[in-house]
């Protein structure tokens, strides 16, 4: 079992950081800094909390009130509370008692006494007495986490000749109802799918609510899938919302009882992955490729932050070509990560990692320093200024920093903004277009030269180029490799492409240029400026400057 969780509740950052401090080798700390906020994260994770550090003086929902609002949510009641005082709080500490509240720590701090009452009352609530008491789950009356893990260990420990499958339940959408239906219809879904569950599955199953819209369950393998569909549908013909309801499962077949209970949860919940997102597709088996994933994205997250402060990270240039003139134009600045111990890293690997957990940002940043840094020591060796691109992801789009980020690294290394141009993916538009629009409106007034990535590879191209002050549009060469009995008609949707950035003014480079028959198509529909492998792969910056001299 690993650390137990601790929530501190207080609006005052230096007593956060002084708790911190002094639990932190024995727990895990999660502070807050006022009742609401508290609320809010105990509606999400209140099966993990083991207990609850609470100032009383704080704006928003004071302790008071946060004792309040939790007594009328069954769940967070079994939650040890431990209320921070003073010396002359007496009158206090006795409110606080008939409130609900557990224990009290006097200000200042002694960390044996902190250490020493939350010890006993954790251990208070897991004794086997207290654990009898609360191993339900008070709003749907199944098992709550710890007691599922107490009878699902028990019950494999005795029934060795029984095959078991462990079951991961996920409310689809469960988070878009409790927004838009209120908290209280979706305890009501939540009850609804604990009653399909019971429905499901015989008495010889273990069902839980672990937390949240999580449900876990052990039950004796196999299970009827059919039978599965055909209830939930009969139960959805009188939902308790007006809201569609779906159930996803993420299956693990349990066939080594040594690996820990809450390791093979962990893996049914990642068996659900796959499908997350996917419409009417139920049920998902844990295999071990999902399993490798895990352990390659586990190690590349915790490695990133290390590997920009050791410069692991390198950028790549890829060269852009007037093809007419057959001379560089430009290039396309790339990032690889070239891992000590690994070696290289490829960017389909880490790239979407980053993008899902936004240290792309911080990634960006580190890029367009480095651009900038050697677009200026090109300069000042002497060669000709052209123009290097560099992404700007979705998460980019949505930092408010982002433009003051990008003028100060410009007037650090006293560049133009037009030596840095900007990609933006078409995706981004797709995805946020008000957003997007007005950034790129403030980018262009700062200068900077704006080009559109993956033109054509969706389905707002055209709706972008009437709404966002692009300049360049490089063109997804997906038309021209996409080898069927159309490739007449792509040919043509391809130079209708070129006559529209010609009538908008627009400059057009197609990426993607592999092959003497990708170059020779270009020239016929009238596109003059070209990237890919044709021409040359990404290189570093040394091999690139020897590009340049050539």
């Amino acid at each position: 079992m690993g650390k137990r969780l601790i929530l501190v509740v207080d609006d005052n950052k230096i007593n956060r950081t002084l708790l911190t401090r002094i639990l932190s080798h024995e727990y895990r700390v999660y502070g807050v800094e006022n009742g609401l906020q508290a609320l809010e994260y105990l509606k999400e994770y209140c099966g993990e909390v083991s207990a609850i550090l609470l100032d009383l003086n704080m704006p928003i929902l004071n302790g008071y009130e946060f004792l309040e609002e939790r007594n009328k949510y069954l769940p967070l009641c079994n939650i040890p509370i431990i209320v921070q005082t003073t010396h002359s709080g007496l009158d206090a500490e006795i409110a606080c008692l008939e409130m609900g509240a557990t224990d009290f720590l006097t200000k200042p701090y002694s960390p044996k006494v902190i250490l020493r009452r939350l010890k006993n009352i954790i251990m208070l609530r897991e004794n086997e007495n207290f654990i009898t008491a609360v191993q339900h789950d008070s709003l749907t009356n199944l098992l709550n986490k710890e007691g599922f893990y107490v009878k699902a260990s028990k019950a494999l420990n005795e029934n060795l000749d029984t095959k078991y499958l462990l079951l991961c339940i996920d409310i689809v959408q469960f988070k878009v109802i409790n927004q838009f239906a209120g908290y209280q219809n979706g305890d009501k879904v939540l009850i609804f799918v604990s009653e399909i569950l019971k429905e499901l599955f015989n008495e010889n199953a273990l069902i839980a609510r672990f937390t949240g819209d999580r449900f876990q369950a052990l039950v004796p393998y196999p299970i009827d899938e059919q039978y599965i569909d055909d209830t939930i549908a009969d139960y959805k013909r009188n939902p308790p919302v007006d809201f569609p309801l779906s159930i996803q499962f993420g299956i693990y077949e349990i066939q080594d009882r040594s690996i820990p209970l809450a390791t093979m949860c962990d893996w049914s919940k990642m068996a659900l992955t796959p499908i997350k997102g996917r419409y009417k597709i139920y049920f998902s088996t844990f295999t071990e490729d999902m399993n490798k994933r895990l352990q390659k994205e586990q190690l590349i997250v915790s490695q990133m932050d290390e590997a920009v402060s050791q410069e692991q990270f390198i950028v790549y240039y890829q060269p852009k070509w007037d093809i007419c003139k057959n001379e560089i134009i430009g290039a396309e600045a790339l990032v690889r990560w070239i891992h000590p111990k690994y070696g290289f890293m490829s960017p389909g690997d880490f790239i979407p990692i980053f993008e899902k957990n936004g240290f792309i940002s911080k990634l960006d940043l580190y890029v367009w320093e480095e651009v900038c840094r050697q677009t200026r020591e090109w300069l000042d060796k002497g060669f000709k200024a052209i123009p290097i691109s560099v992404n700007v992801s979705r998460n980019d789009i949505y930092s408010k920093d982002l433009i003051d980020n990008l003028t100060a690294l410009i007037s650090k290394y006293k560049l133009e903004a037009n030596n840095i141009h900007l990609e933006i993916t078409e995706t981004a538009y797709s995805q946020s277009q008000e957003q997007l629009t007005d950034v790129v409106k403030q980018l262009s007034d700062n200068g900077f030269v704006i080009e559109m990535d993956d033109f054509g590879s969706g389905y707002s191209s055209l709706n972008m180029l009437s709404e966002v002050p692009v300049d360049i549009i490089k063109l997804d060469l997906l038309f021209l490799n996409k080898k069927s009995a159309d490739s007449k008609n792509n040919k043509s949707i391809l130079k209708l492409i070129v006559n529209i950035a010609r009538e908008l003014n627009l400059d057009l480079i197609a990426e993607g240029v592999e092959t003497k028959e990708d170059l020779e198509s270009l020239k016929e529909i009238g596109c003059n400026k070209a990237q890919g492998y044709y021409y040359a792969k990404p290189m570093n910056a040394k091999d690139f400057e020897k590009m340049l001299k050539s």
